[in-house]
């Protein structure tokens, strides 16, 4: 369920990391490669960062649609009832 919630964003990161370069080399010298982004402070994952988290603000896990928040909830509310009601049982077992 959380990964079904989790899909629209990593979509959108997909994307973002396919639209950010690694390096651009403007010139013949490979070294002067990245030059400005150094000196901007924008590197390859300060820029892939901000776009996954571009992308959550978009579509947050529990602001989706009402039902699939409801959903989630229900079934995490039923996993840990599960887990609580079968560690009693094993306890007075």
């Amino acid at each position: 369920m959380l990964i079904w919630l989790m899909v629209p964003v990593a979509r959108c990161s997909v994307a973002v990391f396919r639209d950010t370069p690694l390096s651009t080399i403007d010139g013949a010298v490979p070294a002067d490669a990245d030059k400005d982004r150094v000196e901007t402070g924008k590197g390859f994952f300060h820029t892939f960062t901000h776009g996954v988290r571009t992308c959550y603000e978009a579509t947050p896990l529990l602001d989706q649609e009402q039902w699939k928040s409801a959903l989630l909830l229900g079934f995490a509310s039923i996993t840990v009832l599960g887990w609580a009601i079968g560690r009693i049982e094993r306890r007075f077992s």
